[in-house]
């Protein structure tokens, strides 16, 4: 059985490098590191790789950027651009008969 230090509050490994002895009085940062040892000991190959999420993403992005700055560019053009110009050149072509009577 490998020797348990008790004055520290260190996790023991023993040579198969096997969590053996956890001490009661872990602070926070030592459970943090516990959860950060435990991760790096996992095999590798046992988390699934991730494919396709990335392309995914992008692809719907993509697609709701396009669609919404259509969708407000549209909203822009006809619900301000266009009433304005129509009041511009109301007020201006009033001005014209105005000024020719």
């Amino acid at each position: 059985m490998p020797e348990l230090h008790a004055q520290t509050n260190y996790l023991c490994f023993d040579k198969q490098n096997s969590l053996i002895d956890i001490h009661s009085n872990l602070r926070p940062c030592s459970t943090v590191f516990l959860l950060i040892v435990f991760l790096l000991q996992m095999p590798i190959g046992s988390i699934p790789a991730i494919t396709g999420k990335l392309r995914k993403r992008l692809i719907l992005d993509l697609t709701v950027a396009l669609g919404g700055g259509t969708a407000l560019g549209y909203g822009y053009w006809y619900g301000v651009h266009i009433p304005s110009v129509s009041r511009r050149d109301t007020f201006y072509a009033k001005l014209q008969s105005e000024r020719t009577e």
